[in-house]
């Protein structure tokens, strides 16, 4: 099973794909600056190929759609379809008492 791991910031979203049965990352990367006119995706693979280029990503669902379309993409993909995602979870941190 694959889960998507996201944890999103106030202007980032971190993300990471792990393979549950064979107990290793897929893929890993961040969209950063999300709402600023140079925001960034940093993307990595587990065989170290790498990507880093500025996107278009006005907010938080931008972003999502981002992660999901470079996970998905033919040259640093690693899934097929998003319905190769066998569950996602969030980190949520609280800042208050």
């Amino acid at each position: 099973m694959l889960i998507l791991v996201i944890n999103c910031g106030s202007s980032s979203a971190k993300y990471q794909l792990f393979d549950v049965a064979g107990e290793k990352s897929l893929a890993k990367g961040i969209v950063e600056r999300i709402g600023q006119a140079d925001s960034s995706l940093k993307h990595e693979k587990d065989d170290h190929s790498s990507l880093h280029q500025r996107v278009l990503c006005h907010d938080h669902h931008a972003a999502i759609d981002i992660i999901v379309e470079i996970l998905m993409s033919k040259r640093y993909g690693v899934i097929s379809s998003k319905h190769d995602i066998g569950g996602i979870g969030h980190r949520v941190v609280h800042g208050g008492e």
